[in-house]
């Protein structure tokens, strides 16, 4: 390659790499010896040895700022402005999805629907299959959360009737509100 920036200590060369470049001079070509891993990613080079010729081109140096009282002060202030405003704007989105929330619970208590005992349980099946999902990116299946939590199947279909229910009444309605009002 070339041009290539490498921060020496990162780590991101073939074991051995960095440390032969420490202390090479600008513009001066440097033999660099390594063997590649056994466990290489490309297998025709693993454990075999190589030659890289490298010249320096520029040398940078991170400079970190002093840690004082000053940096202290004036990270502490751009981080609790930062807090503050990802407070607010969690608030503000917690609020909006509140109102959102009551003006739906206030419809569903109005309407009337007549929802169909399989339309529930297709709904129950979904939510228990996206909280399956989420347990397997976690690393664990349903039959493990099953045996920690003692949960039955039977009961966990129960504990979701609740949720089917209320997320098919706010589809039901949402779907309403969009067909009167014309919405597309």
């Amino acid at each position: 390659g070339t041009d290539y920036p490498l921060t020496i200590g990162s780590g991101s060369f073939i074991p051995g790499f960095e440390e032969q470049l420490i202390g090479a001079e600008l513009n001066k070509e440097v033999e660099v010896n390594v063997t590649f891993p056994e466990d290489y990613h490309a297998k025709d080079l693993a454990g075999k040895p190589a030659t890289f010729k490298c010249k320096i081109k520029d040398i940078k140096e991170k400079e970190l700022p002093e840690l004082d009282d000053e940096f202290a002060s004036e990270v502490s202030a751009e981080y609790k402005e930062d807090v503050k405003k990802s407070l607010e704007m969690k608030k503000a989105d917690a609020a909006k999805i509140a109102k959102e929330e009551a003006v739906i619970n206030a419809v569903i208590e109005d309407a009337k629907m007549d929802i169909p005992d399989a339309m529930v349980e297709t709904e129950q099946r979904q939510i228990i299959e996206e909280f399956s999902q989420r347990m397997r990116m976690q690393g664990l299946t349903m039959e493990q959360y099953m045996q920690f939590t003692g949960m039955t199947p039977q009961a966990l279909m129960d504990q979701t009737k609740p949720q089917a229910l209320k997320r098919i009444q706010s589809r039901l309605v949402l779907e309403a509100v969009a067909k009167a009002e014309d919405l597309k």
